[in-house]
């Protein structure tokens, strides 16, 4: 697994899956929008527009915590119009980085 997420997170992928965020969140007009690998432990944030600056410097949250789990437990794509008023969400993680 580490291989594969090493490889996932690998320099050569930034142009596209920076490209990808911000095409992401102009489709949707979001002001966050992410690529996310998951290991057993973390989200990695392989890309992203509009991070924290918390989040920014550590890219990546527990797990348990972020949002791409909810993507991977339901299946579906996921658009958050209110992050405090998703029931979806821990409230950790917004409450530490004022989503």
């Amino acid at each position: 697994m580490k291989l594969r997420l090493h490889r996932m997170l690998d320099e050569r992928w930034d142009d596209v899956l920076e490209r990808a965020a911000r095409a992401a969140a102009a489709a949707v007009d979001a002001p966050i929008a992410l690529v996310s690998v998951l290991d057993d432990r973390l989200q990695h944030f392989a890309a992203h527009v509009g991070l924290p600056p918390e989040l920014e410097v550590s890219r990546a949250v527990a797990r348990e915590l972020g949002f791409c789990r909810v993507v991977v437990d339901g299946h579906r794509a996921l658009a958050i119009p209110d992050t405090v008023e998703s029931p979806a969400l821990r409230p950790e993680l917004i409450d530490a980085f004022q989503f």
